[in-house]
């Protein structure tokens, strides 16, 4: 076998070793009351449960406990060993984290940097793109998104761009922070999860687009009412996305309960009713 050969199996043989040798030991010991105390390591699967088997593990994290808490910086891994997120938890059943946390992508390069007070985040927060370009900066108070108008801007400034990838990610990275910035104030969490719709068909993500769009309705329904104009363009909405889906038969649903608003509302010699019927029929 030449030496050329002999490199190449060497790699392919050593490359598994490699990924779990990387994987620290720690004692993960726990003191006299039961509580975890010391050095631990901790194995997550892709949904980030605690699992026992690396060779299942998509994660894993380091992370120092006195009196069964965290104490310190905690610093979670992908399996390869690049850092994947580093910052203080005040508790991890479940994580919450308090203070300067950084994420990682799986190149090294940083995704989004900020600070947390008691699981909130508070302050500025920094994104970049996975070749280390800054996208965006965010400011929030205590866990409320300020000015998510400008974030989705952005969004759309790099899918004007064709950066479609980017613009995607940009997208549900928005729509977590919306969903979390406004669930106290639904008609503006109802507008501003349109608005993420319609940037979800720009993108042509249409599935997307129908959950947020059954999401609208259901928040105009509870809180607009059933016979509000509100929830009748909710489900107009909805009954021509599934029309551009393909979705004939839940469509006609949709638009035969989107006239039955307008019928109760107007009665059937109104105009509004009788051009919605002729469209419908046409």
């Amino acid at each position: 076998m030449d030496t050329l050969h002999v490199i190449l199996v060497y790699v392919i043989l050593s490359t598994p070793l490699l990924t779990y040798s990387q994987i620290p030991f720690s004692p993960n010991q726990y003191d006299d009351n039961g509580k975890k105390t010391g050095k631990w390591t901790v194995l997550f699967d892709e949904n980030w449960l605690p699992i026992e088997d690396s060779s299942k593990a998509s994660y894993y994290r380091t992370v120092t406990y006195k009196n069964g808490l965290p104490k310190g910086k905690v610093i979670d891994y992908y399996m390869i060993g690049i850092k994947q997120w580093e910052g203080y938890l005040i508790s991890d059943e479940p994580d919450s984290s308090h203070g300067k946390c950084i994420y990682y992508y799986e190149n090294g390069n940083i995704e989004s940097a900020g600070r947390y007070v008691n699981n909130q985040e508070h302050g500025v927060w920094r994104y970049w793109t996975e070749d280390g370009r800054m996208i965006s900066k965010e400011k929030f108070k205590f866990g409320y998104l300020e000015g998510y108008n400008k974030y989705i801007d952005d969004a759309y400034e790099v899918f004007y761009h064709d950066q479609f990838d980017i613009a995607k990610k940009y997208a549900f990275r928005s729509l977590k922070k919306v969903r979390k910035s406004f669930m106290v104030k639904e008609s503006d969490y109802a507008d501003a999860l349109l608005t993420l719709g319609i940037l979800y068909y720009e993108l042509m993500e249409y599935y997307d687009v129908k959950e947020l769009f059954y999401e609208i309705a259901r928040l105009r329904y509870q809180y607009n009412g059933p016979c509000s104009s509100e929830y009748f363009v909710a489900l107009q909405n909805l009954a021509i996305l599934c029309e551009e889906l393909n979705e004939f038969q839940e469509a006609d649903t949709l638009y035969q309960d989107a006239i039955l608003i307008i019928k109760q509302v107007y009665g059937e010699d109104h105009f509004k009713y009788n051009s919605l019927l002729c469209g419908y029929a046409g």
